[in-house]
């Protein structure tokens, strides 16, 4: 069974390791929460599919608003364990993703 929610505080350092998958050139749990930190300042969200207590998929996003675009949802980050791939995780979040845009 899998759950979806947006990661909190608590949730961010158990999201490291998958977010390196990704992003290879973060070197530290304690970097990548200063930068999370930092980044949710600015609007930035990290949506996670969790699977018995463990992250396995995650969508880091913002909602942003530019004159030329008006509101929309960037999606800045989008990764799935690279031992689940295929399973539709990824999709998963952005259905969800497009439909939180589709209320902006």
């Amino acid at each position: 069974m899998t759950d979806l929610r947006l990661a909190g505080e608590q949730d961010i350092g158990s999201c490291f390791a998958l977010m390196r998958q990704l992003r290879p050139h973060l070197t530290s749990v304690e970097e990548f929460v200063e930068r999370w930190r930092r980044q949710s300042a600015q609007g930035y969200r990290l949506l996670a599919l969790w699977s018995n207590d463990e992250p396995i998929a995650l969508a880091g996003y913002r909602v942003m608003e530019m004159l030329v675009y008006g509101r929309f949802l960037y999606v800045d980050d989008l990764v799935t364990d690279a031992h689940l791939l295929g399973h539709g995780y990824g999709a998963r979040l952005i259905a969800h993703l497009r439909s939180e845009a589709a209320t902006l």
